[in-house]
């Protein structure tokens, strides 16, 4: 198999992830499906057809297409469990007027038992067939245009399934019935081509430390410990959420020996998928909250006057909010200071919080950033807090810039932001809250420790 080429725009880029060691109690090796296939040398490397006819054809590149009525083809180890599965999808055309289907699966393990990821007749559907019997599970409007290429990307974990197009995480959802299985490609009654297929198990997650039942006690949306060791951003929240590393990023230790990821301030990020629980607007409220350990003073890949962005969500006309840190030296004096900002979807100034104490490279820092549209008294629409290790530091108005937040498509990003800045140094047990977590609640993860 070749590597591939990343011909498309937008088309997330191939990834092949190894799966992360077991910190603590070993367990039995983990099945392992690991598929990295672009069709470049005109072969379907481990593919099975169960149901119609695959070719490998030329259109701009080398794709595997279907015309068949009931298509389906396999690959990967029938034992595996928890998998990721990624695909550029195109429709040329589509043959009948209803029933046109494209999409993935998951846990196949024949023809009448698997997890479907799919296009269907105008929606996006999570769904499975158990014992002959399909059940959609979750569904959403989606209008896909034929003769378009779409990324499409189904993660399973556990009961929890998630299916993302183009980046873009679409439906979220639980369900039983299916435990292991091979990882495929599937459609119905249209001419569909299929390129850039990856499959890779999801690491298993390490040991619950004491820190992480405490996170967990407050119900995190998501939460990325990180240390994976892989490219794969496990998501211990159990809803699925996982994301990818850009870089292969280093692992490290936290203070209680729980593992982190050490970035190297120049090219090295992790990425999760945009979706509506990672946005303020969802509940009116978020709570963001993180370990990072500088380990420089002075960045090499800053910004603007002098900062980086080291963990956010946002890009060009797609703002919502960041954590930065300052450089020791900067145009605005402002030392080291650590910050958290509310935006506007369109940029411009923000609504933020700090605190600004003499930073030492390699320790570690506890963060967290709340913002609050709810109006409270002094705080007609809602504010902006941060605290440092435990401790609320400051307290701002998002009215005092007229920061209204909105609900933008741009995936969280640690690390980063927008690529425009790059953190060197140490992150790790990244939580989103779609809720306010109290002063004593963040005063006991830091304890947790």
């Amino acid at each position: 198999m070749k590597t591939s080429t990343g011909r498309r725009t937008g088309v997330i880029a191939a990834v092949c992830i190894a799966v992360a060691a077991m910190l603590a109690n070993p367990q039995p090796a983990a099945a392992a499906t690991s598929v990295n296939e672009n069709f470049e040398d005109s072969v379907a490397d481990g593919f099975t057809v169960p149901t119609g006819a695959y070719t490998v054809i030329s259109d701009g590149s080398k794709d595997y297409r279907t015309t068949s009525s009931a298509a389906r083809a396999v690959v990967g180890d029938p034992t595996s469990t928890n998998v990721e599965v990624r695909a550029d999808i195109k429709v040329a055309s589509w043959a009948t007027p209803t029933a046109r289907t494209a999409g993935l699966m998951a846990r196949y393990t024949d023809t009448n038992n698997y997890y479907l990821f799919i296009y269907e007749d105008g929606q996006l559907r999570i769904g499975k067939k158990v014992g002959g019997t399909l059940t959609t599970v979750a569904s959403k409007a989606f209008a896909l245009t034929t003769g378009a290429w779409y990324a499409f990307a189904a993660t399973v974990t556990g009961n929890s399934l998630t299916l993302s197009v183009n980046g873009v995480e679409q439906l979220s959802t639980t369900t039983t019935g299916l435990t292991a299985g091979k990882v495929g490609l599937l459609s119905f009654n249209g001419d569909v081509r299929y390129d850039n297929v990856v499959a890779t198990d999801i690491p298993a997650p390490p040991t619950t430390s004491a820190y992480d039942t405490a996170v967990l006690a407050d119900a995190p949306v998501g939460y990325w410990r990180l240390g994976d060791g892989g490219s794969t951003v496990a998501d211990s929240s159990g809803n699925g959420h996982t994301g990818t590393y850009t870089g292969a990023p280093a692992t490290t230790t936290l203070p209680n020996g729980d593992p982190a990821t050490t970035f190297n301030g120049s090219s090295q990020y992790a990425s999760i998928a945009d979706g509506d629980y990672l946005s303020i607007p969802t509940t009116g409220r978020i709570t963001v909250e993180a370990w990072l350990r500088p380990d420089v003073l002075q960045f090499a890949h800053q910004e603007s006057t002098g900062y980086v962005h080291w963990l956010g969500k946002g890009t060009a006309g797609q703002h919502e909010y960041t954590a930065r840190i300052y450089s020791l030296t900067n145009s605005e004096n402002r030392p080291n200071r650590i910050s958290g900002y509310s935006f506007n979807l369109g940029g411009g100034l923000g609504a933020g919080s700090y605190f600004q104490d003499t930073v030492t490279a390699g320790q570690w820092i506890h963060y967290t950033l709340v913002i609050n549209t709810q109006s409270v008294s002094g705080y007609p629409t809602g504010y902006t807090k941060v605290y440092k290790n435990g401790v609320l530091r400051d307290q701002d108005s998002l009215q005092d810039y007229g920061i209204i937040p909105g609900n933008g498509t741009a995936p969280l990003r640690i690390g980063t932001r927008d690529l425009a800045s790059y953190f060197q140094g140490a992150i790790g047990k990244v939580a989103v809250y779609g809720q306010e977590l109290s002063g004593t609640r963040i005063a006991a993860h830091y304890a947790a420790m």
